[in-house]
């Protein structure tokens, strides 16, 4: 199901060495694999929908626990693909590149004794439980 969400794991292709622009995919600080950042997004939805089913006939829905937080931070606003304007000051330049602050990546954590707490997944129907990084 990865595989078709444009997921690519890293223990194949030899180390065959990914896209300066495509995002990890971390689990408990292991690196799973890389993600286009055009599929990004529609990874993360897939995963909180497994989370959220939690069904005991389904394997890939029982695969996914509960309490696993999903971050995603998505690349910076201002990239190689979208030219900054050269008529804008450094400043407000600056301002638009520094939208976001951390590594972009897709970040699972599955570990114990993490604070989470449940919310209400408009989109899906069904109690949500996500930690601070969410």
């Amino acid at each position: 199901m990865l595989a078709s969400l444009g997921m690519h794991s890293v223990s194949s292709d030899f180390g065959l060495i990914y896209p300066y622009r495509y995002l990890p995919v971390v689990l408990d600080g292991i690196v799973l694999g890389y993600v286009d950042p055009k599929h990004a997004q529609e990874l993360v939805k897939a995963l909180r929908t497994l989370k959220i089913q939690q069904s005991d006939k389904d394997d890939m829905v029982r695969s996914v626990p509960k309490t696993l937080e999903i971050a995603f931070l998505p690349p910076t606003v201002l990239g190689d693909d979208e030219p900054a304007n050269p008529e804008e000051d450094e400043e407000s330049s600056a301002k638009k590149s520094q939208k976001n602050k951390f590594f972009p990546g897709i970040f699972l954590a599955s570990t114990i004794a993490r604070f989470v707490r449940p919310v209400k997944n408009l989109e899906v129907g069904g109690t949500e439980w996500i930690g601070p990084l969410e």
